[in-house]
């Protein structure tokens, strides 16, 4: 299980969504709070470093 962290279309810049990749299925991303997926070309993509959980709001937001 690889754990990514992206921000969908639509989405605040300051906020981020987390989900994983599956061997089986590289196209998607599936989101871990939720039963759903979304493709991987329709997402950005945020390098682990830049995020971090914000314990008050209970979410995941990109340092800036």
């Amino acid at each position: 299980m690889n754990i990514v962290y992206f921000q969908p279309e639509g989405i605040k810049p300051e906020y981020c969504e987390i989900g994983m990749i599956s061997e089986i299925d590289k196209e998607h991303i599936w989101y871990l709070d939720e039963p759903c997926k979304i493709l991987i070309n329709e997402v950005k993509i945020i390098p682990k470093e830049c995020v971090f959980y914000d314990k008050k709001s209970k979410s995941y937001k990109i340092e800036l």
